[in-house]
């Protein structure tokens, strides 16, 4: 397999501020990159681990590092140093590359670098899960499936002319580089670089650089609609996909409304990786059901592993589509960075096992309804958080909601209730909540749910907070 892009030479590629780079260009950067690495000494099979702030060096970087059949491992720069030392500690002796001024000197150094056609399924790249609700896991991915979720799109949604791909997430996010800058390479498109993830910073980035395509996280969309960003600002866009945590349906709508773009709620996974499942237009906005990309094939399982009929809630499933474009090229993830059992646990005779659950309509569409993780056992009952957070998000005023299981000695474990809110009273919910019928034990209303750089709320740093008493509380019920 060769790593290349349709386009031509003289096309614009990437853009990061004042730099523009041809895809000839950017080629002759990545090459010399991918030599210089060679020549201090990576090799095919070895990992190189990064930590650079979005920036045109990132990019080349991972270029450089994937097509020398090398694994590359992007971390987060703004993780807390305890948190990137922990990770760099299970990669053993992955080459570090920490200063973009060494990458942007190795950009104009041209050194030769010969192509050699590279292994489809060999390790290509290394992404740590979020780590939100215990220890982050490493995912092993292959050359095959970081490349598919772009390839796919060129199928399902052809580049149009100009288009100009860009987000504010961190490329350093293996999702996010997949999404944004190799996607766009892929596309034969122009990739931009954004760092601003407030509202106004990325808005102004959006209207300087014409970004036609982005992917946000569901908190910077609620800010735009909050902050009243002049919709001439995002006259650009006409793609914007929405991970991570879900948006609320009345601030997805709102979007429309101020910005003429429907925004487009995405399901996806680092072991899958990116998106598999996304809403159709032909559902009403912020419907909660979305239908599988044509490379997934998309089953519900029972506890025992018997598939679930259409209605039926159960574990989410994931596995190649049997026909169509992209008919079993799809593989699960190659693997967790040495962890036999969690990888035996997740990939089960070549079905991934999402950690999900869910139900699929009668037409194949997919409701995702909460983690397995995230069921709380009270008092011997089984309690689904999914319910519970959606009547709670109904109410006005009401930004995120999350609901955890707490240990207690006498239930096993209380269903606590994190509600993010400026202004909302904690009679209000209760009210909500028992008049839906909701078993709960405890309200708490807090201004800022803790986030990592998706938007997902970081679940073990709340119950920490919470069991440490940082946390303001309503009384116990």
């Amino acid at each position: 397999m060769t790593f290349a892009s349709p386009a031509s030479p003289d096309a614009i590629a990437l853009i990061d501020g004042d730099r523009t780079f041809t895809y000839g260009s950017f080629e002759r950067a990545v090459d010399s990159v991918a030599a210089r690495l060679q020549r201090d000494g990576l090799e095919v099979g070895d990992r190189l681990a990064s930590s650079l702030p979005n920036s045109a060096e990132l990019v080349v970087l991972f270029h450089a590092t994937v097509r020398l059949g090398a694994m590359w491992i992007g971390l987060d720069p703004k993780l807390p140093e305890q948190n990137r030392d922990q990770l760099l500690s299970r990669l053993g002796d992955a080459t570090r590359v920490d200063d973009p001024a060494d990458v942007t000197q190795w950009m104009h150094d041209e050194r030769p670098f010969e192509r050699r056609p590279l292994d489809p399924d060999a390790p290509a790249l290394i992404a740590f899960t979020s780590g939100t609700s215990g220890r982050s896991k490493g995912v092993v991915h292959s050359l095959r499936n970081i490349l598919l979720p772009a390839r796919v799109s060129v199928v399902t949604e052809p580049a149009p002319p100009g288009e100009r791909i860009g987000t504010p997430l961190s490329l350093s996010i293996a999702n996010i580089m997949i999404l944004g800058p190799l996607s766009a390479y892929v596309r034969g498109s122009t990739a931009v670089i954004l760092n601003k993830r407030w509202a106004d910073g990325f808005a102004n980035d959006v209207e300087l650089h014409g970004v036609t395509r982005t992917f946000l996280v569901s908190a910077l969309l609620e800010d735009l609609v909050a902050q009243g960003i002049p919709a001439s600002k995002l006259d650009a866009l006409d793609r914007v996909v929405v991970g991570g945590s879900g948006a609320r349906p009345t601030t997805l709508s709102a979007f429309e409304d101020a910005f003429g773009v429907r925004p487009t709620m995405s399901y996806g996974l680092s072991e899958a990786p990116t998106g598999v499942v996304r809403e159709s237009f032909d559902d009403p906005i912020g419907s909660g059901r979305g239908f599988a990309l044509p490379h997934i094939r998309v089953v519900i399982r029972g506890e025992s592993g018997e598939a679930l009929g259409a209605g039926e809630e159960g574990h989410i499933c994931l596995s190649a589509a049997p026909e169509g474009p992209f008919a079993n090229e799809w593989t699960p993830m190659l693997g967790y960075l040495d962890d036999p059992a969690a990888t035996r646990l997740a990939v089960v005779d070549g079905e991934l096992r999402t950690g999900d659950l869910g139900r699929l309509d009668d037409d194949g569409a997919l409701s995702v309804t909460g983690r397995v993780s995230d069921l709380i056992i009270r008092g011997g009952a089984n309690i689904s958080p999914a319910a519970i957070v959606e009547t709670a998000r109904a109410l006005d005023d009401v930004n995120d909601v999350v609901v955890l299981g707490v240990g207690d000695d006498r239930l096993g474990e209380r269903v606590v209730v994190f509600v993010e809110s400026v202004t909302l009273q904690t009679d209000k919910v209760d009210g909500a909540l028992s008049a839906a019928g909701h078993t709960f034990d405890e309200i708490v209303i807090v201004e800022t749910l803790p986030r990592n750089a998706m938007g997902k709320v970081e679940r073990e740093v709340l119950r920490s907070s919470y069991r440490a008493g940082h946390a303001r509380t309503s009384p116990e019920r």
